[in-house]
């Protein structure tokens, strides 16, 4: 595994070329000419794959030989859809044990259409089949694996487990929770630190708070101030860094905008954390108070960063802070997020969310990456951001999908108009799957509904229908979005409300 294994899943093109180009299988690595998932016996191979790939993880290339060498027309295009997480994974699951995670993506190459599934090493060490794998009829009927069966990878073999498998598989285990144990103790340690400097720090001036200081210091000085309900140094803090921004504009200092952007979303994050909406209230007016110097023409004339720049920033902290938000299910915030204008002298735009979207697309801001995907690099830059969660964890990307999806909802629902205009679909690059539960939990739960879209059943399912239909004209290049399923409730709910 060593000449493949990537830190985190990858199904990129550039992965599936860099597969196919060691031309050999291994233990990561499973070539297959072809695969029908609608074929039993092709279903239990992979699923056998998949198990044993969950010791260590590991990719199956779907279109090429042995050698890695395509086999054209590769994957029939029919078949595509097939191989979609939400499709493939319910299959699967009738013989691996909940929690197992894979990805999965196609590419075209050379001709030939090749679908690459990435499986992601069980944390647990291994996966135990919970069914028999089994395939034909009667007397010809092969057992690929029983129940209770442990397979891992032996060279390019899926294989039952041996007494060396199980040896290394545990010893590694106990390991990482050594790991765990002492990164844990460390952080523990750390954090005792900066609480205590925190404590120091808040004993002094007001003027001791400023969002100068380094993130852990200012990350646990925020936390006691909140605690002791001392608001006086805080808003100190969020009326220096609007006068300051202005200042950092005009020197064309990037790397200070977006620490100052940060520590105002780290004030936000602790207010959604801990349940103290003014001081969400409070950092939005200063984000927007920033936002609006963009429309100060004689400022940017002196600066060396663009306008769009500081809008694309404040965009990519506000979106993360919606995704937690959506996390806590706290749909005021939401909704209080969304609704802001970005101070246009027209107004033409509801929202400021549109409002960067757009203009960062017309400086061409978004050609390499998706708003979605910069949300999350930005989040790693602020810890408040992710409580419980590691900055790579994909219940992140999720959550990014989701807030974006219950934006649009709220902007089509306040203005009351379906006009693409006010908003748009940045999560129809992934999969439906991630947005789906929110969309449901929308049409069950009131007191989100009173919040986010309070107009009739007859609107919401227009609603749909439109996000929908944008989605799925952006998501279908990047094999993302593809549509409500008639069997969620979401379809449910469109069959009782037609158009």
């Amino acid at each position: 595994m060593a000449d493949i294994t990537p830190p985190s899943p990858n199904v990129s093109e550039q992965q599936l070329s860099h597969l196919l180009g060691l031309g050999h299988e291994s233990a990561g690595v499973d070539f297959k000419s072809s695969l029908d998932p609608r074929q039993k016996r092709d279903l239990v191979e992979l699923a056998k794959d998949v198990g044993a790939m969950l010791v260590d993880g590991g990719y199956v290339v779907i279109g090429a030989d042995d050698q890695g060498q395509p086999v054209p027309p590769g994957v029939p295009a029919e078949d595509l859809p097939l191989f979609d997480e939400a499709n493939l994974r319910p299959k699967l699951a009738k013989w691996l044990p909940d929690g197992f995670e894979i990805r999965t993506a196609n590419h075209t190459l050379a001709d030939c259409t090749f679908v690459l599934i990435y499986v992601v090493a069980n944390p647990a060490g291994f996966c135990i089949f919970k069914s028999d794998g089994q395939y034909g009829a009667g007397k010809d009927t092969k057992t690929v694996f029983r129940q209770g069966d442990v397979f891992v990878r032996h060279g390019t073999s899926s294989e039952r487990w041996v007494q060396a498998d199980i040896d290394r598989i545990f010893d590694r285990r106990v390991s990482a929770m050594k790991d765990d144990w002492r990164a844990e103790r460390q952080a523990d340690l750390e954090a005792l630190v900066r609480a205590q400097q925190a404590q120091v720090l808040m004993k002094g001036p007001a003027a001791n708070f400023t969002w100068r200081l380094d993130i852990e210091t200012f990350d646990s000085a925020t936390t006691e101030l909140l605690r002791a309900d001392d608001d006086i140094p805080l808003r100190r803090m969020l009326n220096s860094a609007i006068a300051d921004a202005r200042s950092i504009v005009k020197r064309g200092d990037l790397e200070e905008l977006e620490t100052l952007t940060g520590r105002i979303t780290t004030v936000m994050a602790q207010g959604i954390a801990y349940r103290r909406s003014r001081w969400i209230d409070d950092g939005l007016d200063a984000l927007n108070e920033i936002y609006r110097l963009g429309f100060d023409q004689k400022l940017w004339t002196e600066s060396s960063i663009s306008r769009q720049t500081l809008w694309l920033v404040t965009l990519e902290h506000v979106l993360a802070l919606g995704a937690l938000a959506t996390r806590q299910a706290d749909w005021t915030t939401v909704r209080n997020i969304v609704v802001r204008p970005p101070g246009e002298p027209d107004e033409y735009y509801a929202t400021w969310l549109r409002h960067a979207l757009t203009e960062a697309a017309r400086a061409n801001m978004l050609q390499e990456k998706s708003l979605i995907t910069l949300a999350a690099e930005r989040t790693a830059e602020v810890p408040a951001l992710v409580p419980g969660l590691a900055a790579d964890d994909d219940r992140l990307i999720t959550s990014l999908c989701q807030f974006d999806f219950l934006a649009a909802v709220t902007i089509i629902g306040t203005t009351g108009k379906l006009s693409t205009s006010n908003w748009y679909t940045n999560f129809a690059r992934f999969y439906t799957r991630r947005v789906l539960p929110v969309a449901e939990r929308l049409l069950s739960d009131v007191s989100m509904r009173a919040t986010l879209f309070p107009e009739s059943d007859d609107f919401l399912a227009a609603a749909f229908r439109e996000i929908d239909r944008m989605a799925s004209s952006e998501g279908w290049k990047y094999s993302g979005w593809h549509g409500w399923s008639r069997h969620s409730t979401v379809g449910s709910f469109l069959a009782e409300h037609p158009s």
